[in-house]
């Protein structure tokens, strides 16, 4: 009997711990809106399935279909261009550490319609638990706070710094995909960026960047002109992978 005690109180203290309570109120205020483009396979089947009229198509427009698809795969490959030297912001506010694996996880940036201060802010997030093997959902991201994989899969954990939320926003709105690669501990705001207490410090985890898409030109002008105007500008590098 003291042991199913012992048990019970043990499950009401995790559930009841300030971690929890911070897990659980960043899930509520940021439901995760990163969805996983479809696949290659996945947009086959859409295409050759008509979801209103239920007709399967004729062995002809199958073929044509798969055709298409084919050509447009060989046309448009999206080039990587990386940006090292970076940081997310905001981990004194999210506290939620990004999972240690290797190699390392690629946490998707996605934008933030919600935010009054910036309207080209974009978040990380941590993927969805489903993208993880099942054999590290119980790996201890946060020793200190008692939190598991399993309980900030699907979380954000920050923002990109102000001065890339443009280019980011318009890269993202012409169909690019932008990762963020964790590379260090959160640790206080250090230069080149803002000092702890000032506006735009607090804690940073640092990162760098991962960015895909089509169009060369578009992104390096893009990125360029970004870290030209930013103060810390001048310490990134980015480069064509």
């Amino acid at each position: 009997m003291r042991s199913k005690k012992k048990r019970r109180l043990t499950v009401t203290q995790k559930r009841t711990s300030p971690a929890a309570k911070v897990a659980e109120v960043i899930t509520k205020k940021y439901k995760s809106r990163y969805l996983k483009s479809p696949s290659k396979g996945q947009r086959v089947r859409r295409a050759l399935y008509d979801v209103k009229t239920k007709k399967r198509p004729t062995p002809k427009e199958r073929s044509e279909v798969v055709d298409s698809l084919r050509d447009v795969s060989s046309v448009t490959v999206r080039k990587h261009f990386l940006l090292e030297n970076c940081v997310i912001k905001g981990y004194h506010k999210f506290q939620i550490r990004p999972p240690d694996t290797d190699p390392h996880t690629m946490l998707p940036v996605d934008r933030e319609y919600t935010n009054t201060h910036d309207p080209n802010a974009c978040l990380i997030w941590i993927p969805p638990l489903d993208t993880f093997s099942r054999e590290i959902h119980e790996t201890v991201t946060d020793a200190k706070r008692g939190l598991l994989l399993q309980d900030v899969a699907g979380l954000p954990i920050g923002h990109i710094p102000l001065g890339l939320s443009s280019s980011f926003r318009k890269i993202l709105d012409e169909k690019g995909d932008i990762f963020a690669e964790a590379t260090g501990d959160p640790t206080p705001s250090f230069p080149p960026w803002p000092a702890p207490t000032d506006c735009g410090g607090g804690t940073v985890i640092p990162c760098n960047y991962h960015i895909y898409h089509i169009h060369k030109d578009f992104v390096m002008n893009l990125l360029r002109q970004a870290l030209i105007n930013m103060p810390e500008g001048e310490f990134i590098r980015l480069q064509l992978v």
